[in-house]
This record gives structure tokens, sequence and C-alpha cells, in this order.
């Protein structure tokens, strides 16, 4: 099992631990030290897939310090833990148990929403560290350029060619070609309509810097033309997304 299905795993699992929870709040003696853990792995996940959720979820737990009297609006299960209701004068029906619950269940449900679109958060996940290993490559092209012209420019073919295999891999469609080059993937995706033709004619350009790179036969790539390869590179990861 590889690291992208363990996640998937733990985020399964731990979703599954806060059901039993909520099933079993009333009758588990040891609820607070089996909350506290459950809260401290659902936390993590939250903060990492549905940062932008995290202070509610953080709230359903937690004592709002700019709260002006406590009610069922903003009670927490840190309240319930406590042993603190609201003035039972003003709330004579409260009952600590069912709003305790009902802040779990908030938090289930706000955790359910990234179990239920795991594939789509951990993709994303996988883009973020990709991109930042193309930024890596071509970070070491222009390091490169400075001693080894040809290796800097044949170092942004990869790039550009795993970013066209990519860009295809992420619209499920099949390479067509046995051993594609960077004009073969970009032909295909302009037939699939998925890039334009000014695209096409620039992806043909770099590819010819590229051939120069590559190749021992023909006149020596310039400097000026594989720092247009580098610029061009850049611009094709940046633009040309999935």
């Amino acid at each position: 099992m590889n690291n992208k299905e363990n996640l998937k795993k733990n985020i399964k699992k731990t979703y599954a631990e806060g059901i039993e929870l909520y099933n079993n709040f009333e009758e588990d003696d040891l609820l607070r030290f089996s909350y506290h853990t459950w809260y401290a792995k659902a936390f993590r996940i939250v903060n990492r897939f549905l940062p932008e959720r995290i202070k509610e979820f953080q709230l359903y737990y937690e004592i709002d310090p700019k709260r002006k009297e406590l009610m069922y609006g903003n009670y927490s299960i840190q309240y319930y833990f406590s042993n603190v209701i609201p003035n039972k004068t003003r709330y004579p029906n409260f009952n600590s148990t069912n709003q305790a619950k009902l802040c779990l269940a908030n938090q289930l449900a706000i955790l359910n929403s990234i179990n239920k679109n795991i594939d789509e958060f951990v993709f994303n996940i996988d883009d973020s560290i990709y991109y930042e290993y193309q930024e890596d490559e071509l970070e070491a092209a222009k390091t490169v350029l400075k001693v080894n012209v040809r290796a800097a420019g044949a170092l942004c073919g990869v790039v550009i060619e795993k970013h066209l295999k990519r860009l295809l891999g992420s619209r499920i469609l099949e390479i067509r070609t046995k051993h594609p080059g960077i004009v073969d993937l970009a032909q295909q995706l302009r037939k699939d309509d998925i890039i334009e033709i000014p695209d096409l004619k620039n992806l043909e350009y770099l590819a010819s810097i590229r051939n120069l790179c590559d190749h021992q036969k023909g006149r020596e790539p310039s400097r000026e033309e594989v720092q247009i390869l580098i610029n061009g590179t850049e611009r094709v990861i940046k633009t040309l997304s999935w």
C-alpha cells in the first residue's frame, strides 16, 4: 500500500472512530481521554486538507473567548467536560449532553466532507508536491546553464515532457505515440482541444531548442537560446495547468 492509500485509509479510520465516539457518547466512561485522542488526529486532518474550516472545527471543542453569555449557540465540548452549563433560569431545559453531541456531530460533518472528497484532496496535494519538484528542476537548469549549456537545455526538455504527459493523464487521455517527444505530446493536446494554436507553436519552438541540446549533430545551442528555453519552460508549467 502506497503513501496515498495509507493517507486515505487513515482519514476513513479517523472518521469511523468519531462515529463510534458519537454513538457511545453517554456510555463511555473514558470519553474525555478517547475524545482528546480522536480530536488530535482529526484536527491535523482538517488543518491539512480543509484549513478554511479549522477555526470552526476548533470552536466546537474550545471555549469562545469572545462570548458574552453562555448559550446554545456558543456551547462547546470543553464546557461539557468541565460540567459548565448556561444559566438555569434562562435556559431551564438545557441538555448539556445533547449540545455536546451536536458539537461532535458538526465536527464529524466537517471531517466527512474530507472523507467524501478524499481523492480530490489527495490529488491536489500530489499536484502541489509535483509542482515543487518541477520548480527544483528549473532551478537546477538555471544553475547548470552557468557551466553546461546543453545539459541545462536537456533538463528543461525533460521537465516539459513530464508536464505535458501529466496534463494528458489528468484528462484521462491515453498517450497515442509510443515514445513521444514534446512536439508529439503538444500535437495530441491540440487535437484534444486542451491547448490553443499559440501554445502549440510555442511548444514546437521550445522543442526545436531542446533538440539542439540533445543532439550532438548540427550547431551548438547558444546560451541565449537555452535561457529562452528555461523561461519558456517556466511559463509552460505555470500556464498549462490541469
